[in-house]
């Protein structure tokens, strides 16, 4: 009687330990799933921010402008004039994967574009270098950082996005000192 009665403490405890194994592999589940939530909601931010930052230096004077004529009066010229911004006015209507895809399209190329620009126009209007294109790159670079807590399809969105080559091509603007007006002073 008293093996059967350890045997059958011996089942409960076995029955025991193997619920909570699995109510342990249930949280561990929920909490990382809590985790890739947060980190989804935080890259989504941090998504727009950059976008949002971008878009307000952009209104603020981050921006090129090319005459083949000479300008007059601030940014008035008698010849065509080539402007370039970094920013998008029309990323309000898009959703956050499409404003960074569109500033990564605009971005490729630019500084071959801008470097002609710079060479073969009679006129230009420099912006003056600040903070913000190495605030940007300081924002991409968090962003990137929180890759490893995202789950695996988070993690695909924001290798498609391909941030790297929008920090490369902004670095590029950066060093270029002929793109900044205290250059040309």
């Amino acid at each position: 009687m008293t093996r059967l009665e350890m045997k059958e403490q011996r089942e409960a405890t076995q029955d025991m330990a193997r619920s909570m194994s699995a109510q342990a592999t249930i949280f561990e589940a929920e909490a990382r799933q809590r985790e890739e939530d947060r980190a989804e909601a935080l890259l989504n931010e941090n998504l727009r921010s950059l976008i949002v930052a971008i878009d307000e230096a952009s209104t603020k004077g981050l921006g090129w402008h090319f005459s083949n004529d000479v300008f007059f009066e601030g940014t008035i010229s008698n010849g065509e004039v080539h402007s370039y911004y970094l920013g998008d006015q029309g990323t309000a209507t898009k959703t956050i994967d499409e404003a960074v895809l569109e500033l990564r399209r605009r971005l490729r190329g630019t500084h071959d574009h801008l470097w002609e620009l710079v060479h073969t126009s009679v006129d230009f209007i420099l912006p003056q270098r600040d903070d913000s294109v190495p605030d940007f790159i300081r924002k991409i670079d968090a962003i990137l950082a929180i890759q490893d807590k995202l789950s695996p399809s988070q993690s695909e969105r924001l290798t498609r996005m391909r941030l790297q080559d929008i920090k490369s091509e902004m670095a590029k603007l950066m060093e270029t000192k002929e793109f900044w007006l205290e250059a040309v002073q």
